[in-house]
């Protein structure tokens, strides 16, 4: 497995599932990653060609260049596939947003094995599903 600097030191995001629609989850977490100043913010959301004045893909490999962290909140149903294209993309750290996994039963068990494997296969960092994220805080002495 790859380090830790695809999740918490990323040059390039791609958030899949993004939204501008007020009071929406999807919209809070694209307004949280203009915060990090460090890196590239691409949303992707089939729909809009642009979110929050920045350009919308219409999927992850419509992006121009090459995407260190992707940030999944999507339907469960969609999470594995989701999960397999960053990893023919190279994307190598990704946390899932999205619920609806073993917490639900045989069925979201079962994306979650699929998850795990296709992890495996690319060797790639995940954190999630079920997870709201992180929060990156420096200390200088």
């Amino acid at each position: 497995m790859g380090d830790l600097n695809s999740i918490f030191n990323p040059k390039s995001v791609v958030f899949i599932g993004a939204s501008d629609k007020e009071g929406s989850v999807n919209r809070a977490i694209l307004e949280n990653l203009f915060l990090y100043k460090g890196a590239k913010i691409f949303p992707v959301n089939p729909h809009r060609k642009e979110l929050l004045g920045l350009t919308s893909y219409p999927a992850l490999f419509n992006i121009p260049e090459p995407v260190e962290l992707a940030v999944i909140a999507t339907p469960a149903t969609t999470v594995p596939e989701l999960v397999e294209e960053c990893g023919q993309a190279g994307v190598r750290g990704i946390i899932i947003i999205s619920a609806g996994f073993k917490e639900i039963g045989e069925g979201g068990k079962r994306l979650e094995t699929e998850i795990k494997e296709i992890r495996n296969k690319y060797g790639m960092r995940i954190m999630g599903p079920n997870c709201f994220g992180l929060i990156k805080i420096q200390f200088q002495f």
